[in-house]
This record gives structure tokens, C-alpha cells and sequence, in this order.
């Protein structure tokens, strides 16, 4: 079985597309920042079809399950977003 972690990178356009100062007053474990980013992530994991969205699932599920999750996260999360938030 092949991991597609760019499936994930994808759905972090919202954050790609923010400006400097929107990021920085953004934080993803406050419940308002991080139920926005979940919203515009849902949005865009709804206009994937039956093959891609299995995909985003195992890549998800291969990361949490792996000894390398800081590892693997730094693949698919904007590096303008502090890991630790993440």
C-alpha cells in the first residue's frame, strides 16, 4: 500500500492562503481557530471522490500510528505553523 501524504497538504489551503497576521492571531488549539480550519478542511475533503478520500483517511491514520508522527507532520502541516501547535 502506498501513503499519499500530499492528499493532507492539500487541505490545508485555508491556512496557506491566510496572510502573515491572520496567522499569527490564528492558534489551532483554541476551539474557534481550530473548528475554522476543521470547516474549511471539510469543505475541501467533500469535493474528493471515492478513491482520494480512503487515501486522506490511511495517510492520516499512517501518521498517527507511526513512531515518526512530529516527522511526518512536518510533511503535510505549513511550516509557518509551529509544530506544537499542531
Amino acid at each position: 500500500m502506498r501513503i499519499f501524504l500530499d492528499y493532507i497538504h492539500e487541505m490545508y489551503y485555508f491556512l496557506l492562503s491566510m496572510s502573515d497576521d491572520d496567522i499569527d492571531n490564528s492558534y489551532i488549539n483554541d476551539e474557534v481557530c481550530r473548528a475554522k480550519l476543521f470547516d474549511a478542511m471539510k469543505i475541501d475533503f467533500d469535493t474528493y471522490g471515492p478513491v482520494n478520500k480512503p487515501r486522506v483517511l490511511e495517510a492520516i491514520e499512517f501518521i498517527l500510528s507511526s513512531r515518526d508522527i512530529n516527522g511526518y507532520w512536518r510533511a503535510v502541516v505549513p511550516h509557518a505553523v509551529p509544530l506544537d501547535e499542531a
